[in-house]
């Protein structure tokens, strides 16, 4: 079995990486984990543990469903934690409001169900994980530079592409193996 998820990779060269910058400054607060950037992507649908049976389906389900789907473009506004400010464990960076990944999303989901593929039915929040909180060093150096961190401008960036990943968990952290990719009309 393999442990996989479905989702649309987020280029790094349309100056997301180089306003992000800021963000090395955290590490003297905690101990983060930053997701390489080749990583960044939005999980439309996170299926965990995937049969080979399940996967076939999904591979035919996504076939199906990216002829109808069109490159989009999104905008990056804010950041953000998770759980919350107290005991952050995610660094992320969230998006303006989009109706139409939100309906990506929630096609794939559905069409799952219907499948009868098991995925975590968690309600889809757009965001773009950026690093992994390990331990809090300085929690209060932490949280007074998450307060004064903005985005000043929103960075506009095309999505144009939708994978099926295999995540393969490793020492250093998860490496992301595409199974499946389909590049968005």
């Amino acid at each position: 079995m393999k442990r996989t998820f479905i989702a649309i990779p987020v280029p790094s060269e349309y100056g997301l990486s180089e306003k992000l910058k800021i963000f090395s400054t955290w590490n003297r607060g905690a101990n983060i984990k930053w997701v390489p950037s080749h990583q960044w992507h939005f999980t439309l649908a996170f299926l965990g543990e995937t049969s080979y049976e399940s996967e076939l389906r999904v591979k035919s389900i996504l076939s199906s469903l990216v002829a109808g789907i069109k490159a989009f473009d999104i905008r990056f506004d804010g950041i953000g934690l998770f759980p919350h400010k107290r005991n952050p464990k995610v660094i992320w960076v969230g998006i303006e409001k989009s109706p139409f990944i939100e309906s990506i999303a929630n096609d794939i989901q559905q069409q799952l169900k219907n499948a009868g593929v098991e995925f975590d039915a968690k309600p889809f929040v757009p965001h773009l994980t950026i690093g992994r909180v390990k331990q809090l060093l300085n929690p209060e150096d932490f949280r007074r530079r998450f307060e004064s961190c903005v985005i000043s401008t929103p960075i506009e960036t095309p999505l144009n592409e939708l994978v099926f990943y295999q995540s393969v968990l490793e020492k250093d952290g998860p490496v992301y193996q595409a199974l499946a990719s389909w590049e968005l009309a």
